[in-house]
């Protein structure tokens, strides 16, 4: 009966444990599950503010390149200002040498047409003294006509020319006024822009400008440059592991080669040959008997050993026929060994080979590695060096901000540094909320990860539990 109670108390108590470990797994379940759900909504979230960075660095992409825009139109508007003033000079030059010429040619007009008056009256007067003076010259009254008629042409084309000047005159008059319109729309148009003709605020913000936008350059090239290099360590992860590959399928050739070399280099043959030379040399000494007997001299032969000199020449025949063949067999066996012993050779030397560009891969892939390293710093210093200079625009723009010769706020100028800012500034929170956000998910993930183990752990410790309950 005693042992009764005591059987029952053990069953007891080893239920209140089986009980203990599946509230335990129960507890880890739902811990899991809790995890597992935190997990997947931070997940979302990650992916959701990636989403948001991504396009907040297009609008920073976008807002960068229409400053640059911006930039590169100043830059023209001032070049376009600067050669409208060289041009509205040499207008204005040309146009006062216009009047000058007019005035001249007016006054050769003159001139001419007083001239020509005074040949008209001597004409007159040579022709009333060629009445009453007959000895007077017809050559000279028709030199005289041929001079005032000569006059009133020129006259004619002076006046001709005259009203040529007097249209030039007005063309460039035309020409004057619309570059002095053109110089004034172009100023204008500067000042529209920028808000001040003399710039010298918006200059030192346009070298700050271009000090962001080469931070930001830079770190685009950097970014290139770690592409490069991080493709650089791909490739050469890729041959070193060809030629791994290569250098594994050679020793496998290599070993099933040495293994038929193995196979050729065999004593067999070279027994038989040893053992048939010995008979062809004892065939050969009962050849050389069995001839002695049945010729023993030039010429003479006894018939009586003629059958055994037939025998032994026989005999001799055939063991010079077989040593024969075992010598081709082995020649034979000797040339394929030895072309199988060139082609192991062939295939431990390209073993060589490989190993010596296995190595040298191996050295230029932790030389490609330490460039990445070293790509990844110089983007970390390209990234604090961009929003230094993006600080300090910010900080010269807040700094100026009461001075009355500061950039007025409905400039485009003005209003697309402002843009750009505030584009870098989304950039840099949402790129925090995007790490701060990463961070929590590797965070959840650990502990998700050893929750699991936990739940591992304890659901074996349930089933071994369970089963030595069950044992006993």
């Amino acid at each position: 009966m005693k042992s009764n109670k005591t059987k029952y108390g053990i069953n007891e108590q080893k239920q209140a444990e089986l009980n203990q470990l599946s509230t335990q797994v129960q507890d880890a379940t739902f811990k899991v599950d809790e995890l597992q759900a935190v997990v997947d909504s931070l997940t979302a979230k990650s992916q959701t503010f990636q989403g948001f960075l991504t396009e907040a660095d297009n609008n920073r992409s976008t807002a960068l390149t229409n400053l640059n825009l911006m930039n590169q139109v100043v830059s023209q508007v001032e070049e376009l200002q600067q050669n409208s003033a060289i041009v509205l000079q040499n207008a204005e030059s040309a146009h006062k040498q216009t009047d000058r010429v007019v005035a001249e040619m007016a006054e050769l007009v003159n001139e001419l047409i007083f001239a020509c008056e005074f040949i008209d009256k001597a004409e007159q007067a040579v022709i009333r003294k060629k009445t009453l003076v007959p000895l007077i010259s017809d050559e000279l009254v028709k030199v005289m006509t041929t001079a005032v008629s000569d006059g009133n042409n020129a006259v004619a084309l002076m006046l001709t020319a005259l009203q040529s000047c007097y249209a030039a005159q007005a063309s460039g008059k035309d020409s004057h006024e619309i570059m002095r319109l053109e110089h004034d729309q172009t100023a204008a148009l500067h000042k529209h822009m920028t808000s001040s003709p003399s710039l010298p605020e918006v200059g030192k913000l346009q070298a700050i400008a271009g000090d962001v936008t080469l931070a930001d350059a830079g770190v685009v090239l950097q970014l290139a440059v770690v592409k490069t290099a991080n493709d650089e360590c791909q490739q050469w992860f890729k041959a070193l592991e060809a030629t791994r590959k290569s250098r594994t399928e050679l020793e496998r050739q290599a070993e099933q080669v040495g293994a038929g070399l193995d196979t050729l280099k065999t004593y067999e043959l070279d027994q038989q040959q040893e053992e048939l030379q010995r008979q062809l040399i004892a065939a050969e000494k009962e050849y050389s008997y069995a001839k002695s007997k049945y010729n023993p001299q030039p010429d003479t032969f006894d018939d009586k050993y003629k059958p055994q000199f037939d025998q032994a020449q026989q005999a001799l025949n055939a063991v010079t026929q077989q040593f024969d063949e075992i010598t081709a067999a082995l020649k034979a066996q000797n040339d394929a060994a030895e072309q199988v012993q060139q082609q192991l050779d062939g295939i431990q030397n390209a073993i060589a080979l490989l190993s010596q560009t296995q190595t040298g891969q191996q050295e230029e892939l932790a030389a490609a590695s330490q460039k990445l390293a070293d790509a990844y710093d110089e983007l970390e210093w390209a990234k604090e060096a961009l929003t230094e200079q993006v600080v300090r625009f910010d900080s010269r723009v807040v700094a100026n901000a009461r001075n009355k010769y500061l950039l007025n706020k409905t400039s485009l100028y003005f209003l697309l540094n402002k843009a750009y800012l505030q584009a870098v500034d989304k950039y840099d929170s949402q790129l925090q909320a995007s790490r701060r956000v990463t961070k929590e998910l590797e965070t959840a993930s650990k502990k998700l990860v050893l929750a699991t183990n936990s739940l591992s752990a304890l659901q074996a410790g349930l089933e071994a539990a369970t089963a030595a309950a069950l044992a006993a």
